[in-house]
């Protein structure tokens, strides 16, 4: 790979690149917390915003297990 580039001197040319990242910032979840009523006639859905920043979501766990899918739920 080669870059050109233009500084105050003129051109310049570089087979070496310095690319420079910057960490995203942390994945938010709001609200943080949640209460979920196991009576079942008192029982309503739970509504929660993940904000991932760049980063990438690969598993929902309870206990260091994964919750399944709920095949009730809307896709």
């Amino acid at each position: 790979m080669s870059a050109v580039d233009e500084n105050a001197f003129g051109p310049t040319s570089s087979t070496e690149m310095t690319l420079f990242t910057f960490p995203a910032d942390p994945p938010t979840i709001n609200p943080t917390p949640a209460s979920f009523d196991k009576n079942p006639t008192q029982q309503s859905d739970v509504s929660t915003a993940l904000t991932t920043n760049g980063h990438k979501l690969t598993s929902v766990e309870l206990d260091g297990f994964p919750i399944p899918n709920n095949p009730r739920s809307p896709a």
